[in-house]
């Protein structure tokens, strides 16, 4: 168990890039207005209940991490009545750190992209500056949120089916900038270092995350800042090829 924290230096597939401007959904079966719009609406409760019943969520922490700290535990399951109860016990839990990783409760959180859980104990006074024992915050994970191998099968099974494969892509990319977006609005350290020297924008830079790192542009996200490898952000935009962030990053300087 555990999860995969490396990065890949070969350039990765990413779908995170825009879909050809001349895709559009198929023209509904009839030219009914009601029908056109229970189509839509069937589109969107699969698309919903897709997520709803993934093995991941069924499944909660036997596919990733397994947390010796329960407050760790709650916050990456996304089980916000087990995270009240132990708040209510002690308010101080709310920055309970795991034994094993260092975690808090709301890196767990950011490391699962658990959006209402964050909002949750953000409004708890959950201290954002902390970091683990890899020296990461709660932004790092935000800025290294990625698509799983699940996700990666469903866009590729369901694209050929009414774009729905397209839709869950654009509905995950939304919610981890919404994320970032709240994660922003805290104290949280844009360019803290983690123990290989990277910063959030680093990490942006290598999954290709075109909508997160205008969020971090501007918070002041430094672009000069140099990993162990001796790499920038932009050094490393400019050897996976990655164009138009090199072409953000160079605005930016």
């Amino acid at each position: 168990m555990g999860i995969l924290m490396g990065v890949s230096q070969r350039k990765p597939f990413c779908p995170c890039d825009p879909p050809p401007s001349n895709i559009s959904c198929p023209p509904p079966p009839s030219s009914s207005s009601h029908n056109a719009t229970h189509q839509r609406a069937e589109t969107e409760a699969l698309v919903h209940g897709i997520h709803r019943y993934t093995p991941e969520r069924d499944r909660g922490s036997q596919m990733g991490i397994l947390y010796s700290e329960p407050m760790c535990q709650a916050a990456y399951d996304d089980d916000i009545r087990k995270l009240q109860e132990m708040i209510s016990a002690d308010s101080r839990n709310v920055n309970a750190q795991d034994d094993g990783t260092g975690d808090t409760p709301i890196i767990a959180a950011c490391r699962r992209g658990n959006l209402r859980t964050v909002k949750y104990l953000l409004g708890c006074n959950a201290n954002v500056s902390i970091r683990n024992k890899k020296g990461r915050t709660c932004l790092h994970y935000a800025t290294r949120r990625t698509f799983s191998f699940l996700d990666y099968l469903m866009i590729a099974i369901l694209m050929p089916i009414l774009l729905i494969g397209y839709l869950i892509m654009e509905e995950k990319q939304r919610k981890n900038v919404k994320l970032m977006e709240l994660l922003l609005t805290t104290k949280v350290e844009v360019n803290a270092v983690d123990y290989k020297g990277n910063t959030g924008l680093h990490y942006a830079c290598q999954r290709k995350s075109q909508r997160i790192i205008p969020l971090l542009m501007e918070k002041n996200a430094d672009v000069s800042v140099q990993n162990k490898d001796h790499e920038t952000p932009l050094d490393i935009a400019k050897r996976l090829q990655f164009h138009k962030i090199v072409t953000m990053l160079t605005k930016s300087m």
